[in-house]
């Protein structure tokens, strides 16, 4: 479960714009418990070979294959981002020789994907062919509803400091 917490920032911000006479700063915080429901994959396609082009289309036949099985698992378009084809030369250092080596052209793109249903992301997960030219580079979780949970938070936050304030206003000898 993720928990986000959130405390009252515009306290801090008037700290240096409080008056020199004695007064006390009153802060709350605020705390809630949500399990993720948004669920963000990245993926990344790298072929090296000598023929920029038998590179080019291993990494299209790839992409074509992980399009087909996000697809199948009912991901919005919207929720898939494909980079572009990056193209460049790969070497590698031969400690014998002391020089670079030239390997081939490697030819790499991304994929990134959100789902919102757990199920949906493991059933993609079970159809995914990981390798050494395509690579899972972990999955992120988060929530659909963040910036609204913040907002109840920091509604939350300003009460307590309220709460906080006055109970110590009345302690206080007037």
């Amino acid at each position: 479960a993720a928990i986000l917490g959130f405390a009252t920032s515009a306290a801090y911000a008037q700290v240096n714009a409080l008056p020199p006479t004695p007064h006390i700063l009153v802060f709350g915080p605020a705390e809630a418990r949500a399990i993720p429901d948004k669920f963000s994959i990245n993926m990344t396609i790298s072929v090296t070979d000598p023929s920029a082009d038998v590179a080019r289309t291993k990494v299209e036949q790839h992409v074509q294959a992980i399009l087909a099985g996000l697809k199948r698992a009912d991901v919005p378009a919207g929720e898939t981002i494909a980079t572009s084809l990056k193209i460049e030369p790969d070497q590698e250092y031969d400690s014998k020789t002391e020089k670079q080596v030239y390997k081939g052209v490697q030819v790499s793109r991304g994929i990134g994907a959100t789902f919102y249903d757990l199920d949906k992301l493991q059933q993609f997960l079970r159809t995914l062919a990981t390798s050494k030219e395509v690579q899972d580079s972990g999955i992120t979780t988060g929530l659909r509803d963040e910036a609204k949970l913040r907002e109840q938070l920091r509604g939350k936050a300003i009460e307590s400091t309220q709460a906080k304030a006055k109970s110590i206003a009345a302690a206080c000898p007037a």
